[in-house]
């Protein structure tokens, strides 16, 4: 029982290393310390905490995960019989030496679930002492990798005994990096290098770059052999690749400080498109004059070096201004111009080539096309608002032919006067349009925005609250968003671009932020990792859906100011809308906060319980209450029993819930197909991961999503991964949460999908949607879905038509369902000694490489749906001429939507291209839950198209219902945390401070005796400080301030801990439980009724049923209604219960504070006198 202050042993015998190691650990360790050692009467105990803290100082900079579970090991051993002190003594005096903490808790760590026993750890620390301790105060080189004990550190560590001390080379080894060959960097870019001594020098330079400093080394390989072995540049000199080189050194690397890590492969490649421009129109000398004067450049942007070379070629056609460009040069390459001035000069000098006439399209026939008359436009533009696309799009054409001959400054100062406007007006509009198109033109010249992509910004402006426009890929969606962009700037908006990746988002704001700075805008991403303040300062914003999320909540958790710009003047533009709103409608942002009380040990037992007493066929088995009771014991059981007072306290929901995620893991998961195991470096460790895989719509491996519920868990015990620490969720926010935020969205996608996929959009987001035309005439060519009897015939087919291709000169992008079956058709093409590349998101080589040769004739690319989104292949050599890419889709997709992403890999603005869809009936019939009949192969396409339209229209409806849902869930949300934020601000409040201080001074405990063990250690040291303080008369003011403010902490964490594990993870089961598939099943059994009553005839009856089912969906909806209403009560009843409790102790008047150090003293605190003290802090 404890009758002093329980911390007096921590300040007065451990000196302030000691200390704040102490404070560093986990608190399950600190609570060992506490409850067993620290008031022990015996002192070698207090001599075993010393130890392990002088083991924690010499492991501060060190990964803590296996260092603490060798501390939770050897402590749980420590017994009268079993004295730990000779092993501990032995870690001190190995961690001391140089590098030894890190050798040896590498060694001491496991990829295996199970950690070390104490017996195999006093092996490993034998081992370790016999092979060091005869050295000379250092770690010998032969340490710095060794593996873990269980996967070959044993084997080593005998080994380096038997050696000679001679031989074990013992020297400084402090596990930093090595040491970095110093390379020149000025001598580099002057000396008139070989290309092949230039490769050898920059590899040398790049390799000496800490990795912040410089791009990928794969890029750069990649890039140095392209340039020597691509025979389309076989006309550059060698000397001008050797330029090439430099310009990619002195614009993506640095010695001094760090630099962008947004450049790829693709955009060294694009600067050597553009160079062989330069040479074949300018000659070499124009080029390595270039290149000279970057060299004696600093601070040079890869983009702004394209940009230059982009003018150069430009501007050679123009014989009038070659000597003003050649007198440009070389002022440039005697550093009298430095780079921004030669890009302005020569930005000047193309702003006078006139842009294509006015004349120089149909607007009458793109407006017919827009109306319906292409094949393209399934949803077109409402009427009205077309007749007000033609009269504005008249008006810009009027503006640009008037301004045509306009600088870059006076179309500035035109924006600039039409932003001043305090109201815009009809003409302002027009003109910014204008103002736009003219400006990017000159920026990126040669490229004028067609009309099809001034269409899109005015159809999409044409609607005040937002709408979708379906463009189709290649249409140009990067400057559609840029001048849509620049429009609503200039009418003093804020705007964020919310893209449907981090390298498109930075991407995008790399290459059009001199554009926007030129106008006075600013602009940045927020892609970062670790993101900066005035990341957010920016008027556009360029960033993935879950930035914003978690930046949003973060504001929500922790009471700060991310966003410096208010949501209500901000309007977001969506890249790829579809892959956003309908491909992750389910998903969402979870925001992670330590777990005050973690199960983590549960789910290896749980997961053994599973394998040994229920069967795949068994799922019968999970919720029966036979099952769980045999569950409850054998976790009782699990260890020894070292965990039965926590199986006390789980509910039978929750160990279904466990089991039905264990099921889910080892009976359904499959590797390759739902998921990858990936190795991934963290922290200088090689560890493997647990990555999922959207194989229904993307095909994108989901790096960072993990299934909920523990399945994820359940996944990495399957392969003997160890789980992650574990974390609550206090905050979620999913995209229909998210989005209408915005008082306008717009969105840009190139597959929008059909009427479900736009009614659902509707529904949720109150916005529409309407289709444009392509700029030029669709060529491809799509065939109907071919049906094979068995999977040997499907498979001979695909290869059959990868070998007609290939002797055509065709390239062909063959596309299969999963990762497996990729691997699978690999094996098969390398016996038959075709030569092809796999795409599949785990391959070897970089997207980039591949889709660099995935366009040259003959060419075989194969994929999963991964190439679907995203994927450029570009026609080299004969392959336009020979037909274009061919693709060959090997499964039926799972919607329209996810087809024609697919077929549109092919026929890409204008080119030629083919498409096809090959099936396998076997395959169709085995697939589980299949409800295809076998008949002929005309009914069974027409079945698996109305099997996907149902499934369409199932989607539809639960996501409908779930977002009405979580924006229910999500406003009580922000209820709870608006009262936390205000209780929070107590903090600050020193008269509310004095107040209660002065309430707590007058109360009296009834109470002699304290036991505080069975507190968490925040909760038992502010209990202690509580006692303390009543125990000194003469305490200060200030002390019962600052306990205050820590209990106003504390119990602020509590309240998030508490709303995460009691609220939100009960709220988030009742969403995942909510089912509308009874309206799919009973729609299903009346359409075979139906369809069965027409083939024998009965038309009559078959029209009376489908009358009769109309009504009846319409009773289904309704019941849906129902059921939704009825689970917003069951929210609201479970909020309002434990509001409750939540308001007493976020009362403003401070009684809640009171109330809870009572609770944690475990004794009422009497209140003696009524006055208010006057205290000062």
């Amino acid at each position: 029982m404890l009758e002093v202050d329980s911390n007096f042993q921590i300040t007065y015998f451990f000196n302030s290393r000691q200390q704040k190691a102490f404070n560093d650990l986990d608190y399950r360790i600190q609570d060992r310390f506490r409850s067993r050692f620290l008031l022990s009467e015996n002192p070698q105990d207090l001599e075993l905490v010393r130890l392990t803290l002088d083991i924690s100082v010499c492991c501060s900079d060190h990964p803590k995960r296996f260092i603490d579970l060798f501390f939770q090991t050897v402590l749980d051993a420590h017994t009268n019989e079993i004295n730990i002190h000779e092993t501990l003594a032995k870690v001190k005096k190995i961690c001391q030496i140089i590098g030894g903490a890190k050798a040896f808790f590498t060694c001491a760590s496991t990829k295996k679930i199970e950690y070390y026993s104490l017996e195999t750890l006093k092996e490993i620390t034998d081992l370790f002492c016999e092979s060091l301790l005869s050295g000379s105060g250092s770690i010998p080189n032969s340490f710095c990798d060794i593996p873990c004990y269980d996967e070959g550190g044993r084997g080593v560590l005998i080994n380096l005994i038997k050696q000679p001390l001679a031989n074990k080379k013992i020297t400084l080894c402090t596990f930093s990096e090595p040491k970095r060959q110093s390379v020149n960097f000025k001598e580099l870019l002057k000396k008139k290098n070989s290309y092949k001594n230039i490769c050898s020098v920059a590899t040398a330079y790049l390799k000496s770059l800490p990795e912040t400093n410089r791009l990928k080394m794969d890029i750069y390989h990649q890039f140095f052999f392209f340039l020597g072995n691509n025979l389309q540049i076989t006309e550059l000199s060698d000397y001008e690749k050797t330029c090439l080189i430099k310009i990619v050194l002195i614009s993506s690397s640095s010695h001094e400080f760090p630099v962008p890590q947004y450049y790829s492969f693709i955009d060294l490649t694009e600067l050597v498109e553009e160079a062989i421009k330069v040479h074949n129109n300018c000659g070499e000398e124009v080029l390595i004059d270039y290149s000279e004067g970057i060299c004696r450049q600093s601070g040079v942007y890869l983009e702004t070096a394209k940009q230059g070379l982009s003018f150069l070629h430009a501007l050679s056609q123009d014989f009038e201004k070659i000597i003003d460009v050649q007198i440009c040069l070389e002022n440039f390459q005697k550093q009298k111009l430095q780079l921004p001035e030669f890009i302005m000069k020569l930005e000047e000098m193309v702003s006078d080539f006139p842009p294509p006439p006015a004349g120089s399209f149909d607007i009458e026939e793109l407006l017919r096309r827009l109306s319906g008359e292409d094949p393209n436009v399934k949803f077109p533009l409402a009427k009205k608002k077309r007749d007000l696309v033609r009269k504005r799009l008249l008006r810009i054409q009027d503006h640009c032919e008037e301004w045509k001959t306009c600088k870059m400054s006076e179309l500035v100062n035109k924006a600039l006067e039409i932003q001043k406007k305090t109201i815009h007006e009809e003409i302002d509009l027009v003109q910014l349009m204008a103002i736009g198109r003219l400006a990017l033109r000159i920026k990126f010249f040669p490229i004028y925005l067609h009309a099809t992509q001034l269409v899109t910004v005015l159809g999409l402006l044409a609607h005040e609250n937002g709408a979708l426009a379906q463009v189709k890929t290649g249409e140009g969606k990067s400057l559609i968003v840029a001048l849509l962009t620049f429009v609503l700037t200039m009418q003093k908006k804020d705007i964020h671009v919310i893209s449907s990746s981090p390298s498109l988002a930075m991407r995008d704001q790399r290459d059009f932020c001199s554009f926007f700075k030129t106008f006075g805008v600013t602009s940045s991403h927020i892609c970062r990792s670790e993101k900066k303040p005035e990341d957010f300062d920016a008027q556009v914003l360029y960033g993935v859906t879950s930035d914003y999320e978690f930046a949003i909540m973060e504001e929500i958790l922790y009471f700060s100011k991310i966003f410096s710009r208010k949501f209500e003047n901000t309007c977001g533009i969506v890249d790829e809308v579809d892959n956003l709103t309908i491909d992750t409608a389910l998903n969402g942002a979870r925001m992670g906060y330590p777990a005050e009380v973690t199960h983590g040990w549960v789910y290896l037992p749980i997961f053994n319980f599973l394998k040994q007493n229920i069967s795949k066929d068994e799922c019968h088995k999970l919720a029966a209450a036979k099952t769980l009771v045999s569950l409850k014991a054998f976790l009782k059981n699990y260890r020894g029993g070292q965990f039965s007072t926590y199986v006390d306290g789980f509910s039978d929901y929750k160990l279904n819930k466990w089991l039905t995620s264990a099921f889910r893991a080892f009976h359904i998961l499959t590797e390759k197909n739902d998921y990858v195991v990936q190795f991934k470096t963290t922290e200088g460790h090689i560890q493997q991961e647990i990555s999922i895989v959207d194989d229904g719509n993307t095909g994108k491996i989901m790096n960072g999503t993990r299934w909920s519920g523990g399945t994820h868990e359940f996944v990495e015990v399957k392969h003997q991964i160890a789980n992650k620490d574990e974390t609550i969720v206090p905050i979620s926010m999913s995209h229909p949460v998210y989005y209408p935020l915005y008082p306008t969205i717009y969105g840009l996608t190139g597959t929008l999908g059909a009427d479900s996929e736009r009614e659902e959009i509707k529904k949720i987001y109150g916005i529409d949607s309407f289709d444009i035309p392509t700029n030029k005439p669709m060529l491809r060519i799509d065939a109907p879905p071919t049906i094979l009897s068995n999977n040997l015939q499907h498979t001979k087919a695909i290869i059959d038509k990868i070998k007609a291709y290939q002797q055509h000169g065709r390239p062909i992008l063959v596309i299969c369902k999963t990762i497996q079956i990729t691997e699978e058709l690999e094996k098969q093409l390398k016996a038959l000694n075709i030569p092809h590349e796999i795409l599949n998101e785990i391959q070897q080589k970089s997207e980039e490489e591949i889709l660099e040769n995935a366009g040259l004739p003959g060419a075989v690319t194969i994929s999963t749906n991964n190439a679907g989104r995203g994927t450029d292949i570009k026609l080299k050599g004969n392959s336009r001429a020979n037909g274009g890419l061919h693709v060959l889709i090997t499964f039926y997709p799972a919607s329209q939507r996810v087809e024609e992403q697919l077929r549109g890999r092919a026929g890409r603005q204008g080119e030629p291209g083919s498409s096809e869809i090959l099936l396998s009936k076997e395959m169709l019939m085995s697939q589980k839950k299949s409800t295809l009949s076998s008949s002929n192969k005309m009914d069974l396409l027409e079945q698996l198209n109305d099997a996907r339209v149902k499934h369409g229209n199932m989607l539809k409806h639960l996501h409908i219902c779930r977002a009405d849902i979580e924006r229910f869930s999500f406003s009580l949300a922000k209820i709870f945390y608006k009262k936390l934020r205000k209780f929070n601000k107590l903090i600050e409040d020193d008269r509310f401070l004095g107040e209660c201080s002065a309430n707590l001074k007058n109360r009296l405990l009834n109470k002699k005796t304290f036991d505080f063990s069975s507190l968490l250690p925040t909760d038992r040291l502010l209990a202690e400080t509580v006692l303390k303080l009543f125990h000194q008369p003469d305490s200060k003011p200030i002390h019962w301030f600052l306990l205050l403010q820590q209990t106003i902490k504390r119990l602020n964490e509590k309240m998030i801990n508490d709303w995460a594990t009691i609220f939100h993870d009960q709220v988030e089961d009742m969403i995942n439980d909510f089912k509308i598939e009874n309206l799919d099943s009973i729609k299903d059994e009346i359409d075979q009724l139906t369809q069965q009553l027409r083939k024998n005839g009965k038309n009559i009856e078959a029209l009376y049923l489908g009358l009769f089912f109309a009504n009846q969906e319409k009773q289904i909806e309704l019941a849906v209604d129902q059921e939704l209403s009825n689970l917003k009560k069951e929210i609201s009843h479970l909020y309002d219960t434990h509001m409750l409790d939540w308001n007493k102790k976020l009362n403003p008047d401070g009684s809640g504070v009171i109330e809870y150090l009572s609770s944690l003293l475990g004794v009422e605190l009497i209140l003696i006198q009524h006055k208010t003290n006057n205290y000062e802090s």
